[in-house]
């Protein structure tokens, strides 16, 4: 309890280096520019996408309409380490929210109102926020699909916080007050294991705090969760350790021959379900997964690893969806209903508008005292789109393109890509093979 207070005390001093008095939503030059002319631009996004759903409900039902306002000069003086991108409340903007905008300028034929929009200036700054914006990209070979694929994860970099962090923690608490059944699962002898989380987290962030948190949201959060908590004693330590990161939190705990979930916030699943796999070994959670199975060599790796785990490691998965939700279960029936009809994910959308790259960035660490594995999920979720531009888009668009072409039958069955696969894969080959055009790269990045 004195390691809270004075955590909390910590946060309260830290300051936020966003400049007072900017509106929210807006880009925002740390330095005057000598410009003789500047240009107001407002996109609006041009079709329905699938946003948030404490989105819409905070928005009476209505699809969100609110997107960044971008004012910018049209000189190409403009220096992309000299802006900012300040995001807007978090009730009024999902993670995803911005990358529709930039996903409705890329098709902006379909949106009158932006064709006259795509200056220099704002594609050279669209460029630089779709690299920046994505922040893990395993399918650029760096991780092979369906292997293990540890890799060592220094702790400073354990917990990974964005300009999104409210967002994430307000569909947290949302679900939380709707369904808290299919989100959080316990068994009562892991509060002593869920404490120790807790306090893991509480001291790597305010270890971290300066990095992690420039806009102070953090602090915020710590403030809200920790003080209640320090006056009730039926909160599971583990729910509100959840509330203070934008990664799940599965606590995994030796039995006599295996390990099993035995506690854990899951509040933005990967096609799976909590509710299911709640007390259930290594092998039946990985029983789905093409050669992960009980009997399999596979299995027999994890169980070993888990067994000898001494370091922290991490490792990366990816996915597709057709809409930015990032609660997305999936039950063990609906996967082999989806596995034996093999529908299409994207039908109707010819370029894929709909496409979102769902990563899971995962980490592996032992607890010291209860000797349980914390086992954490973070998701992140980027426009297929959006790698048409950045920098590197040849390399990402034929990676991608070589990982999916690589899938057996059974993979992609798991993946609910059979359907697609090859559409997927021609596109991707195409975006690899065509030249970003000079409209969208700019004459601050063709001067560079």
């Amino acid at each position: 309890m004195i390691k809270m207070s004075l955590f909390v005390s910590i946060f309260r001093v830290r300051g936020s280096h966003l400049r007072r008095g900017s509106s929210p939503g807006t880009l925002e030059s740390s330095r005057s520019l000598s410009v003789t002319k500047s240009a107001s631009i407002e996109p609006r996004l041009c079709q329905p996408y699938s946003f948030y759903r404490h989105t819409r409900k905070n928005n009476a039902g209505t699809n969100l309409r609110f997107v960044p306002e971008v004012s910018l000069p049209e000189a190409s003086v403009l220096n992309p380490a000299d802006v900012r991108f300040t995001s807007p409340p978090a009730q009024a903007t999902p993670p995803g929210c911005f990358l529709h905008t930039i996903q409705a300028i890329k098709y902006g034929s379909r949106c009158p109102e932006l064709r006259d929009t795509k200056t220099d200036c704002l594609g050279f700054l669209l460029n630089q926020f779709a690299a920046s914006m994505i922040a893990h990209t395993p399918y650029d070979g760096s991780s092979k699909p369906f292997t293990i694929g540890l890799k060592q994860l220094d702790l400073k970099d354990w917990i990974e916080v964005d300009a999104h962090y409210d967002a994430y923690l307000a569909e947290k608490a949302r679900l939380y007050a709707e369904i808290p059944g299919l989100v959080f699962v316990e068994e009562p002898q892991t509060r002593d294991a869920q404490q120790e989380v807790l306090d893991l987290i509480v001291d790597h962030l305010a270890a971290e705090h300066t990095r992690l948190d420039p806009g102070g949201s953090v602090r915020r959060r710590v403030d809200a969760q920790l003080e209640p908590m320090m006056a009730a004693t039926d909160i599971a330590p583990l729910r509100t350790a959840s509330m203070l990161v934008q990664e799940d939190l599965i606590l995994m705990r030796k039995g006599e021959s295996d390990w099993r979930l035995a506690a854990g916030s899951l509040c933005f699943p990967s096609s799976w379900s909590l509710e299911e796999k709640f007390g259930k070994p290594l092998h039946e959670i990985h029983g789905p997964v093409p050669d992960f199975g009980q009997g399999t060599r596979m299995n027999e790796l994890i169980v070993r690893m888990f067994d000898r785990l001494a370091q922290p490691v991490q490792r990366w998965n990816w996915s597709l969806q057709a809409n930015a939700d990032l609660y997305h279960p999936l039950s063990g029936r609906q996967r082999d209903e989806r596995a034996g009809k093999r529908p299409s994910k994207f039908a109707g959308d010819a370029d894929f508008a709909s496409a979102f790259i769902r990563v899971e960035r995962q980490t592996l660490r032992k607890l010291p005292r209860s000797g349980d594995i914390l086992f954490t999920i973070r998701i992140y979720l980027d426009p297929l789109g959006v790698l048409a531009r950045h920098p590197d888009r040849a390399a990402l668009a034929s990676s991608f393109a070589g990982q999916l072409s690589g899938l057996d039958t059974a993979q992609l069955d798991y993946k609910g890509l059979t359907a697609d696969r090859d559409r997927l894969v021609e596109y991707l080959n195409e975006m690899a093979a065509t030249a970003l055009p000079p409209s969208l790269v700019g004459e601050g990045a063709r001067g560079q």
